[in-house]
């Protein structure tokens, strides 16, 4: 595969002055004559060589400089359906309240209850249409009061700790060794749309809290995505304009649409190619979002920005044999070799071997 390499163009930006620069358009192969028919070796003729290969360092250089300064500077993430993965049990959590509620001598029916929650459910989905969130602590006091109960605080904090207890999460495969890779490099957000804490509750407890300087939740901010002020908090929060970072997420129409309302740019998550998106790179998992920031910060600008199969321009970046190659979702797949589950034991046991790496 003929792709071209870095450095093609004369050699590295911070080349020293008088060091040989790589073959391509713009170079000399080391020994050749150069400027003009003048030897290299000795006298002006090298001296001349010298010089504009020092210029011409300098010049990319400053070019490399002015684009590192116009990079990418923060990330923020979707937590559910990105960083995690798993449903509340609602079922659960009811009757774990009104197992709850029976032990204070309160006796609520199972449809009183539900009517209740039909009725918070309506006012949350009055309010969720404008854009804007109910805390946890609000839906279960029009809960509470539907059914003749006064909401109290500490009967709302047990709720809450009944809720959290009944929302089974884990981390996605590969999120945890992604998150602290980014760390290092960039500052990191998280933005979720959830009435409860339960996304900040997750990151902490799976030792990922510590890695984000900011983590917003739409119901202790009071906006839901796509709505931009949560986007735009968080970058305040973070210090950085919303043409330096980018939103990962797997819903489109809320986090993309939300992201790009704002000027930021957009990573989506999804196994599939879509056919249409607000996104600047599309990536079936998580393991393979820092590859996406590569092609997004421009490293492989020669690349080009479609898939290099079907000209999808939903692509990631991944590392062929013969070097980096952009690809969308669908085309990647038919890089991976299907196998069958190796066995643990055995005289026989199968060698595989895949034909691409992921670009971390």
């Amino acid at each position: 595969m003929g792709v071209r390499n870095r450095g093609e163009d004369g050699g590295s930006p911070l080349q020293a002055p008088g060091s040989p620069p790589g073959e391509g358009e713009g170079g000399d192969v080391w020994g050749k004559k150069a400027g003009g028919g003048r030897s290299e070796g000795t006298g002006e003729g090298a001296s001349e060589v010298r010089r504009s290969r020092a210029r011409k360092g300098i010049r990319e250089g400053l070019r490399a400089m002015e684009k590192a300064e116009g990079g990418i500077e923060a990330i923020t993430f979707d937590v559910g359906g990105t960083l995690a993965e798993g449903k509340p049990d609602h079922g659960l959590y009811a009757k774990r309240v009104l197992s709850h509620l029976s032990s204070l001598g309160f006796a609520v029916r199972e449809e009183e209850w539900k009517r209740a929650t039909s009725q918070a459910l309506l006012q949350l989905r009055l309010r969720r249409e404008k854009g804007l969130e109910m805390s946890f602590q609000e839906f279960s006091s029009l809960q509470l009061s539907a059914v003749g109960l006064k909401p109290e605080g500490e009967l709302l904090e047990r709720m809450l700790s009944l809720y959290l207890s009944s929302f089974p999460r884990r981390l996605k495969r590969g999120a945890k060794k992604v998150v602290e890779e980014l760390a290092n490099s960039y500052r990191l957000g998280a933005i979720s749309n959830s009435m409860s804490p339960a996304p900040k509750e997750f990151l902490v407890e799976r030792g990922l809290g510590k890695y984000f300087r900011t983590i917003l939740v739409s119901g202790e901010v009071g906006y839901r995505k796509p709505h931009p002020e949560i986007f735009l908090r968080a970058l305040r929060e973070l210090e950085v304009p919303p043409e330096r970072a980018v939103h990962v997420g797997d819903r489109p129409e809320i986090d993309g649409k939300g992201a790009k309302g704002v000027g930021m740019r957009f990573v989506l998550l999804s196994p599939h190619t879509p056919k249409q998106a607000e996104a600047d790179a599309v990536v079936p998992s998580i393991r393979e979002v820092p590859g996406a920031l590569k092609m997004l910060q421009g490293e492989l600008d020669s690349l080009g920005r479609e898939c290099f199969i079907c000209s999808s321009p939903f692509i990631s970046l991944y590392e062929f044999e013969d070097g980096p190659i952009l690809l969308c979702p669908d085309c990647r797949r038919g890089f991976t070799p299907s196998r069958g589950r190796p066995r643990k034991h055995g005289k026989y046991r199968a060698v595989y071997r895949k034909s691409w790496r992921r670009v971390l």
